[in-house]
């Protein structure tokens, strides 16, 4: 049964040993069949929330537009 895999990489070191062990891991799970999303985590723009509410006049859509933005 294929699956979709998502790696998440929390290190800000790209190439390093947890990059190698994510990759290792992908590796195994694409020849097994899987589709596999990796993300850096380190390379995306992801703010705090402020704690506004907005989203609860505006349909569960955040007031902050960074790179975890959804809606």
């Amino acid at each position: 049964m294929r699956k979709n895999i998502l790696v998440l990489v929390g290190s800000p070191r790209i190439n390093g040993n947890t990059d190698m062990i994510c990759d290792a891991f992908i590796e195994g799970a694409k020849q097994n069949g899987n589709q596999v999303t990796k993300i850096h985590l380190g390379k995306l723009k992801i703010n705090g929330c402020t704690g506004c509410n907005y989203y609860l006049s505006h349909n569960g859509q955040c007031s902050i537009r960074d790179d975890i933005d959804i809606g």
